[in-house]
């Protein structure tokens, strides 16, 4: 994939092959600002959000 702005990736090989989605986007958190990479599981039963920050 070369749409920077979509990734598709896999949370765990070996847990029933979980993917996850993200889009990245310019935001400010917690006062610094950067690029942010919105990763939301594809697995309905989790509610978490990570975030990994790219500068």
């Amino acid at each position: 994939f070369n749409d920077t702005r979509i990734k598709l990736g896999v949370n765990n090989l070996f847990d029933q092959s979980f993917y996850t989605y993200g889009v990245r986007g310019f935001s400010t958190i917690n006062s610094v600002s950067g690029y942010y990479d919105f990763f939301v599981p594809a697995d309905p039963r989790s509610i978490a959000l990570s975030i990994n920050t790219r500068f």
